[in-house]
């Protein structure tokens, strides 16, 4: 009879804790988000440095045309180096590392780079307030060099392996993704996902509360929140989060 109690005990603190342990995980921790990623590049840097090649980390959110980009998961992928040979000729390629799995971001964290595609700083709310806008800004990657320091590399991401593509579950086309055979679009001239094209690599970005910009009108977004946010920096030879 007193096991019965103490179990039942239990289990109302555990059915009274529920509620609480849901809240904490969707609270808004930019400093655990920040470990995330600190760690992220830790293992990208690593891999650019025992491989001999140019490693990085990936943030892409696993979206499909046919759903809301704002409540579409965001992932960092590790990415490496893919030889020009073997990508037609670019050398701008970069692939899904083989065996690393895309690590999945908190529910309610968002990263940003606060860039468009084409280099083009976010500086208006207009520019933020669509589909593509969002998608852009949330897709963008950190590389590294095989030395190890933090580089500015273009990125154009393509499948693990070029020559058959369907094999790839990671990057793949639209409608690959749209049918869950995929999980990430990879870069190509495509008026469905044009905001993910090649472009430069980024060494800094912002952590923002997804549910908070998510709460805001599309003409407060960018000057009422994202503006006010300060923009974390890498330390461009140890690869570590600089702390303000």
């Amino acid at each position: 009879m007193e096991l019965l109690v103490v179990i039942g005990i239990i289990a109302v603190l555990a059915g009274l804790s529920m509620p609480m342990i849901k809240a904490m995980q969707k609270s808004f921790n930019s400093t655990g988000t920040e470990s995330m990623i600190a760690a992220a590049l830790a293992t990208a840097r690593t891999l650019a440095i025992s491989n001999h090649r140019y490693a990085g980390v990936r943030f892409q959110k696993a979206w499909k045309s046919t759903e809301d980009a704002n409540k579409a998961d965001q992932y960092m992928i590790f990415i490496t180096y893919l030889e020009s040979k073997k990508a037609g000729n670019n050398v701008d390629a970069f692939r899904a590392v083989e065996g690393y799995k895309p690590i999945k971001l908190p529910e309610n964290i968002g990263v940003m780079d606060m860039k468009l595609g084409s280099g083009i700083e976010i500086t208006s709310d207009a520019q933020i307030s669509n589909t593509t806008g969002l998608i852009d800004t949330t897709t963008f990657s950190i590389i590294f060099s095989p030395s190890g320091k933090l580089v500015i590399h273009d990125v154009r991401v393509r499948y693990w392996d070029s020559y058959t593509p369907d094999n790839d579950e990671i990057f793949n086309t639209v409608s690959r993704v749209n049918s869950g055979d995929a999980m990430f679009i990879y870069d190509k001239d495509d008026d469905a996902v044009a905001a993910i094209d090649k472009e430069s690599s980024r060494n800094k970005f912002i952590i923002y509360d997804r549910d908070k910009f998510n709460t805001l009108a599309t003409s407060a977004r960018f000057s009422g929140y994202l503006d006010n946010l300060p923009p974390v920096y890498i330390n461009a030879y140890t690869g570590e989060i600089i702390k303000n």
